[in-house]
C-alpha cells in the first residue's frame, strides 16, 4: 500500500468516524429535546375543550333566574362560573319559560354556555324542548334574550298526541309560543279524527 493509499485510507476512516459522531449526537439531542417537552409540555388532560372554563369557581346545584315580562328561570346540576363572572358553562340543566295560555316552555340539555350579560345562553347533547303534550329534541340549541327565540339549526324530531314530525330546523317564538320548523319537515298523524276540520294544528 502506498502513501496515497494509507492517506486516502486514513481520511475515509475519519469520515465515518466523524459521521458516526454526528449521528449520536443527533439521537442526544432529539432524546434531550423530547424528555422537556415531556416535563415542560401539558398533559393531554390539562388541555381545555371548547367552551371550557379552566379558572374560575365551580358551583353545584347552580341557578339563575331572569325577570321580565316573560321571565324564565335556569337550575343546573353543575356550573363553572368565570373569573369575571359573566360566563357560565353548565352541566344537566333545565330552563323554564313562564308561558301563557299554552303553559311553560321547559328546555332540558346535558351541557350548556351562558352569557349572564347578555342572557343568551347555548345547549347541547340530548337537547329537548317541551311544552303542553308536544317534546321536540335535537342535538344543539341557543336562545337570544333580545329575540325572545330559542334555535337550532340541526335535525329536529318531535312528538305529540298522535303526531310525530321532523325536520331540520327549529325556531321557538317564547313571547308569542310559537314553533316552526323550517326546511324538509314530515309530519305523520296516528289519529286524523282527533283534529277537526278548519282547526290548527297545536304546533
Amino acid at each position: 500500500m502506498n502513501h496515497k493509499e494509507i492517506e486516502r485510507w486514513h481520511r475515509l476512516r475519519n469520515i465515518k468516524r466523524a459521521a458516526q459522531i454526528l449521528v449520536v449526537v443527533v439521537l442526544v439531542f432529539l432524546v434531550s429535546v423530547y424528555a422537556v417537552s415531556r416535563i415542560v409540555g401539558p398533559e393531554p388532560d390539562d388541555i381545555g375543550s371548547p367552551g371550557e372554563v379552566k379558572s374560575g369557581i365551580r358551583i353545584d346545584n347552580f341557578s339563575f333566574s331572569s325577570p321580565g315580562i316573560h321571565p324564565w328561570d335556569l337550575r343546573a346540576a353543575g356550573a363553572q362560573v368565570s373569573d369575571t363572572l359573566d360566563r357560565v358553562v353548565l352541566k344537566d340543566f333545565k330552563v323554564v319559560y313562564r308561558g301563557g295560555e299554552g303553559g311553560n316552555i321547559v328546555l332540558r340539555a346535558d351541557s350548556g354556555e351562558l352569557d349572564r350579560a347578555t342572557r343568551n345562553f347555548s345547549a347541547g347533547g340530548n337537547v329537548t324542548v317541551t311544552q303542553g303534550d308536544f317534546q321536540f329534541k335535537t342535538s344543539e340549541i341557543s336562545y337570544s334574550e333580545d329575540k325572545g327565540l330559542v334555535q337550532s339549526s340541526s335535525l329536529v324530531h318531535a312528538r305529540g298526541p298522535s303526531t310525530e314530525i321532523s325536520g331540520m330546523g327549529l325556531k321557538v317564538w317564547v313571547k308569542r309560543e310559537e314553533v316552526e320548523l323550517e326546511q324538509d319537515v314530515t309530519v305523520i298523524l296516528y289519529n286524523v279524527n282527533l283534529f277537526n276540520p278548519g282547526r290548527k294544528l297545536p304546533f
